[in-house]
């Protein structure tokens, strides 16, 4: 007597083999679902670093006179309302065009979480009009992203 079901067993197999690669593809979808939300914690971070370093770099920037205004300098960032934990840091780049009128300047900063490699940056373009008192008048022509 001949058992004939090559066909079922064949059919079943093949159904559990789907199975099973349907399985492996959710879970590596899912893996990668939440790699791309804590890539984007660490986005949402670095930006937050860049807009506070920008903000803070602006009212020192309003507080010095016109000789103290930097021409070109690029600083780390020290924290001083500890924004930043370990492996976080911003940085601040100045940028003024002295030599002709209207004086014109660019805050740059950036915000970088070390971990991941991920970076943000804003700006924040000014005009600078000298009083007659020597101090600086600065106004926002462009807030950039």
């Amino acid at each position: 007597m001949q058992n004939k079901n090559g066909f079922i067993t064949f059919f079943i197999l093949w159904l559990g083999l789907i199975v099973v690669f349907l399985a492996i593809t959710t879970s590596y979808l899912s893996h990668l679902y939440l790699q791309q939300a804590c890539r984007y914690r660490d986005m949402v971070t670095a930006a937050y670093l860049a807009e506070s370093a920008l903000v803070q770099s602006w009212e020192e920037l309003q507080l010095m006179d016109w000789q103290d205004i930097p021409n070109r300098r690029e600083k780390t960032w020290e924290d001083p309302y500890h924004l930043t934990d370990d492996g976080q840091m911003m940085r601040v780049r100045y940028v003024t065009e002295k030599r002709q009128k209207p004086y014109r300047g660019t805050v740059t900063a950036v915000g970088t979480v070390k971990r991941t490699m991920v970076s943000r940056t804003c700006s924040l373009t000014y005009d600078i009009e000298v009083m007659e008192d020597k101090r600086p008048v600065l106004t926002i022509r462009n807030i950039s992203y």
